[in-house]
């Protein structure tokens, strides 16, 4: 969610960024899981197993997420998922 925001952002501006984020928070497709102390122990984990990558904090909070959750598939392109463990459903 943090890196779409971003991405709508930067390329369209403050209005479009907020109303990409406004209907990601709303859909029922989309389910938002708060940080926990746990989450960023994880997230640092995979950061340490992946030291020689450049994974960003963001997408190793991903990986956290989706471990904790249980998910295995991930709707992405970045290869540091399947790096990660995950399989990557739009490559």
């Amino acid at each position: 969610m943090a890196e779409v925001h971003r991405l709508v952002l930067y390329r369209a501006g403050i209005p479009p960024a907020r109303a990409v984020l406004g209907r990601m928070t709303s859909s029922r497709d989309v389910r938002v899981e708060p940080s926990s102390p746990a989450l960023h122990a994880s997230a640092v984990a995979f950061l340490d197993r992946l030291a020689d990558q450049p994974v960003t904090y963001a997408d190793a909070m991903s990986f956290a997420v989706m471990k904790a959750l249980r998910c295995t598939i991930a709707l992405t392109f970045d290869r540091h998922f399947a790096m990660a463990g995950f399989t990557m459903w739009g490559a």
